[in-house]
């Protein structure tokens, strides 16, 4: 089965949805005892907002992050979460 749809975008399976998504081929990733995808989520989420921030716009910055977060695994949510 081809994990790659015919645009090269990664396709998911129950097999393969936790593999870093191969669009990081050749992309210097954090390192960390735990492993890449640890070291990964550390450095994203790494960056905290004030607590002056209005709730509103902590929280589409949550959900920003996460995606960065997940991006690892399926890269198009890497591009919507940097939107």
């Amino acid at each position: 089965m081809n994990d790659q749809c015919p645009q090269g975008i990664k396709q998911v399976t129950p097999h393969n949805w936790l593999e870093i998504d191969p669009a990081w081929t050749g992309i210097h990733m954090p390192s960390s005892s735990e492993g890449p995808e640890a070291a990964w989520a550390e450095y994203v989420m790494q960056t905290k907002l004030n607590r002056s921030v209005p709730n509103d716009v902590a929280t589409l910055f949550s959900v920003a992050q996460s995606m960065i977060v997940y991006g690892l695994f399926f890269y198009p949510l890497m591009t919507q979460g940097c939107d």
